[in-house]
C-alpha cells in the first residue's frame, strides 16, 4: 500500500490540501498550526477503510473525549456542519485509488415544534414553525475503492445516543460492504508504556518475526543477539553477557530507537504515521534513526510519514542521505514543507535531495511561527 498523491479537503484546520508525488519515506516539515499533524490523521482515516470509529480515535488522540453530540464537529473544517471531508490517496500506478467522504448526520427525529402567539378570535396558533438548528449527533462514511477496472463503494455510519441509564453510548453500523482496514498506526509520541512495548514483542516472537528486528538492530548495536520477555511482561536483552540486560537499562536512544522498529513491524505492509518525530529522542541518535526508517521500511514494505519542525532532523537526513550507506535511499525520500494559505489552503513544497543545503542554511519554514 503506497500512496502516490494525497488529496485532502475540508479536515480539522484544511481547507484543501494536495501532495504530490509521495514516496515510501515522507518528511513533512512546518510551523505549528500549518496542518502537519492533521494530515497525519487523514490518511489514518483513510487507512480504516470506512470504519467510522476511526473519526472518534482520532479526536481521542489529541485528548478530546466524546461525550455530547457536537462533539463530531471537531473533525470538520471550521466545525462546521455544513462541510464534506473528502480525503483521497491514489496508489503508485495512479489508477488505484482509495477515497473516503464524510458528511455530519444532523438529529431530525427530536426537532421542537414551536408556535406562534395564538389567534385571538379562533384560539389556534397562527403558524407552524420547526427548530432545524440541531446539533450534530453523527457521521456518514462513503469509501470507494478503485483497483484497475473493478469499483467498489461502500458505507458506514456512527450515532451518539443516551442510553437507558443516561449514558451517552457511540453506535455504528456498516450500511452497505465490508473492507479490511488495512495495517496503520498512528504515533503521537514515543512514551509507550513498556506493556504495550511488550505486547508486540510477544507477537513479533509469537510469529517468529525476531531475527528481522535483530538484524536491524544490530545496525546499531552489532552486540544485541535477542529480545525476549520474562517474568511480568519485562523485557531483556541479549548481548552475550553472564546476564540479560533489561529494557530500561539500555539508555534512552535505544529505547526510543526499539519502539520505533517495533511499530514499523507492527505496521507491516500498510503505513505508519509519525508525529514530531524528535520528541524523546536526542539529536546524538538521530542520524541512525534514518539509518533503521529506511532500512525497516523496505524490510517490512512499509510506508512511513513522518512530521517535524526541527531543523536538526532535516540536517541528520541530509547527512545519512550523503554517506554510502544512504546513497542508495535518496529517491526513495521525499520531504515537504506546508506553506498555510490565509484562506486555509494549505501548499506542499517538495525538495528534492540536492537543495536540502538550501533549506538547511535558509531555515526555510521549518522552526518557529503559531
Amino acid at each position: 500500500m503506497i500512496f502516490k498523491v494525497l488529496t485532502i479537503k475540508n479536515f480539522r484546520g484544511i481547507r484543501n490540501c494536495t501532495i504530490s508525488n509521495l514516496t515510501r519515506v515522507t518528511l513533512i516539515l512546518g510551523k505549528n498550526n500549518s496542518g502537519k499533524s492533521s494530515i497525519l490523521e487523514a490518511i489514518f482515516l483513510l487507512s480504516g477503510a470506512g470504519n467510522p470509529l476511526f473519526a472518534v480515535n482520532v479526536d481521542n488522540f489529541r485528548g478530546l473525549i466524546h461525550n455530547e453530540n457536537n462533539d463530531f464537529r471537531f473533525i470538520f473544517y471550521n466545525l462546521s456542519e455544513h462541510s464534506k471531508i473528502e480525503i483521497k490517496g491514489d496508489q503508485f500506478d495512479h489508477t488505484n485509488f482509495i477515497s473516503l467522504e464524510i458528511s455530519p448526520k444532523m438529529r431530525t427525529s427530536n426537532s421542537q415544534i414551536k408556535t406562534s402567539t395564538p389567534n385571538i378570535n379562533t384560539g389556534l396558533p397562527n403558524a407552524l414553525t420547526i427548530d432545524d438548528k440541531e446539533p450534530i449527533n453523527g457521521i456518514d462514511y462513503s469509501l470507494k475503492i478503485k483497483n484497475h477496472e473493478l469499483i467498489k463503494e461502500y458505507s458506514a455510519s456512527i450515532i451518539s445516543e443516551i442510553n437507558a441509564n443516561g449514558l451517552f453510548t457511540l453506535n455504528s453500523k456498516q450500511a452497505l460492504g465490508y473492507i479490511q482496514p488495512f495495517n496503520s498506526l498512528l504515533l503521537f509520541s514515543y512514551s509507550r508504556a513498556g506493556l504495550e512495548i511488550a505486547k508486540l514483542i510477544e507477537k513479533i516472537i509469537i510469529e517468529k518475526r525476531m531475527p528481522d528486528v535483530i538484524k536491524i538492530l544490530k545496525v546499531i548495536d552489532p552486540k544485541i543477539n535477542n529480545i525476549f520477555l520474562g517474568a511480568n511482561n519485562m523485557i531483556y536483552f541479549d548481548k552475550c553477557l553472564e546476564q540479560p540486560i533489561p529494557f530500561q537499562l539500555m539508555g534512552d536512544g535505544m529505547l526510543k530507537l526499539l519502539q520505533i522498529i517495533v511499530n514499523i513491524e507492527y505496521a507491516s505492509g500498510g503505513i505508519l504515521l509519525i508525529d514530531e518525530i524528535e520528541n524523546g529522542l536526542h539529536f546524538s541518535v538521530i542520524e541512525t534513526l534514518w539509518n533503521l526508517i529506511f532500512t525497516s521500511a523496505k524490510i517490512y514494505d512499509c510506508q512511513i510519514f513522518i512530521t517535524s519542525h526541527n531543523n536538526e532532523i532535516l540536517k541528520s537526513l541530509n547527512l545519512f542521505l550523503s554517506k554510502e550507506t544512504g546513497e542508495a535511499y535518496r529517491n526513495e525520500m521525499g520531504c515537504y514543507t506546508l506553506i498555510k494559505k490565509d484562506n486555509d489552503d494549505v501548499e506542499a513544497l517538495k525538495y528534492e535531495y540536492d537543495q536540502f543545503e538550501f533549506v538547511i542554511e535558509n531555515k526555510i519554514e521549518i522552526r518557529g511561527g503559531n
